[in-house]
């Protein structure tokens, strides 16, 4: 979830943000000058949810995995779920959304207590031909409020990462080892046979996956491989590790390859063990990766960033969220920022804002547009202080039965009528 703050009034003129000079790793590559956010172009529809992943199936369709959320058309209006798979069908500004019916999904009725269901986040999400691969980061433990009723929540390590596939588009659903029905395990049924990440070094790959994003079903890729990529906490800086697979052989832990440095002519050295991973990305503290994308005709690959100190519900912070683009010319970069936006906030939207990610789907013909969408928990209405907000969300976990606990969920997202599908067109000004 983004951090929280309080709303902020709307505002009319779309922003525009100078680039940050920087060179590309390739001679004679594009340069983006400007880059010009569409804020009369905002839309705002669907459920509640933040976006854990997008991708464009081979059959057309915008798959977008949604985390923490209810009211989307397709399922009971009042499932508070942990992770769900809804289709988005149309253009971006007409856009219709169903969930997908064969997802499995979790509610978050029960999650916290002892022996109730496991805790397990949508992340990456990739359509390779006709399959979908999804990532889901779970927790060895249960999460659980502190020693008073209304203490602030106390989440376990993010230890190891499940992965589930789809080979009908994302209709229906396996584990990695092909069984069926998809099986959530508790944490004392985890493993390293169960889970496709298992105890890596500093958990590598167990705090959410960004997979790069490569036209309809994969299609533009040309090498064989899926890359991925996550955040790891360097101390004085956060910075991305990466893996790369065949397509065919996403479901082989065996086959995975991970990014450990580069060659004297520049080029990626890649190694089989893990341990031997290095950063190919070093952010300033508090920024990490949101989405990765192709943008073919371009020649580019784009990659979008926050900065962000994580902060309780609509508590004001001097610290303010900053949006920003990268680019490089291959997956492992090197990757030159040549956007920055700082206060980042969209038109009618509050302070609270994050999670920015570039549809693969809604990328222009010439690749000088894009949509892009984001999450906002900024109260609209009612808004509460921290210590309401841990209350309320602590009562909905107490509740006597998963009636009254839906009945406080929904109450809850009311107050957050922008928590939606938001999206807005961005316009490139290249050279």
């Amino acid at each position: 979830m983004t951090t929280r703050r309080r709303f902020l009034k709307q505002a009319a003129a779309a922003s525009v943000i100078g680039a940050v000079s920087a060179p590309y790793a390739r001679a004679g590559a594009p340069k983006i000058k400007k880059l010009i956010r569409r804020d009369e172009t905002i839309v705002r529809s669907g459920g509640f949810g933040w976006v854990g992943g997008m991708t464009w199936s081979a059959d057309d369709r915008l798959l977008v995995g949604i985390g923490e959320g209810m009211g989307w058309p397709g399922m009971p209006e009042d499932l508070h779920f942990q992770s769900a798979l809804i289709d988005v069908a149309r253009d971006p500004q007409d856009a219709t959304f169903q969930a997908v019916a064969g997802y499995p999904l979790l509610s978050m009725h029960n999650w916290y207590r002892p022996g109730g269901d496991p805790s397990y986040y949508g992340s990456g999400l990739l359509a390779v031909g006709n399959y979908v691969y999804q990532y889901l980061p779970t927790f060895h433990g249960s999460a659980y409020w502190g020693r008073r009723k209304y203490d602030p929540l106390v989440w376990p390590d993010l230890k190891c990462t499940k992965l589930i596939y789809s080979k009908d588009h994302g209709r229906t659903w396996c584990n990695q080892d092909g069984t069926q029905p998809v099986y959530f395990e508790q944490p004392k049924d985890q493993s390293n046979k169960s889970m496709i990440f298992w105890d890596e070094p500093k958990s590598l790959f167990s705090s959410g996956i960004k997979l790069l994003q490569m036209g309809k079903g994969y299609s533009g890729n040309r090498d064989g491989y899926v890359y991925g990529y996550t955040m790891v906490d360097g101390g004085d800086a956060a910075e991305l590790a990466m893996f790369r697979v065949p397509k065919t052989q996403v479901r082989a832990k065996e086959s995975y390859e991970y990014f450990a440095g580069r060659q004297a002519d520049g080029s990626a050295h890649w190694a089989r063990d893990i341990s031997a991973w290095a950063a190919v990305h070093r952010f300033p503290n508090y920024w990490s990766c949101c989405s990765i994308v192709h943008n073919a005709p371009l020649g580019l690959y784009m990659m979008t960033a926050q900065y962000a100190k994580d902060i309780v519900a609509d508590a004001v912070t001097d610290e303010p969220i900053h949006l920003g683009l990268w680019v490089a010319s291959q997956p492992c970069g090197p990757w030159e920022q040549v956007y920055e936006e700082s206060p980042w906030v969209p038109a009618g939207g509050g302070a609270s804002v994050g999670g920015p990610h570039i549809s693969p789907k809604w990328i222009a013909s010439d690749g000088k547009s894009f949509w892009m969408t984001w999450d906002d928990w900024s109260a609209t209405s009612d808004p509460l202080s921290p210590d309401q907000y841990i209350q309320r969300w602590s009562e909905s976990w107490y509740a006597a039965s998963e009636k009254e606990a839906r009945d406080i969920e929904r109450n809850i997202f009311a107050t957050h009528a922008n928590f939606r599908f938001i999206r807005q067109r961005v316009d490139l000004v290249v050279a």
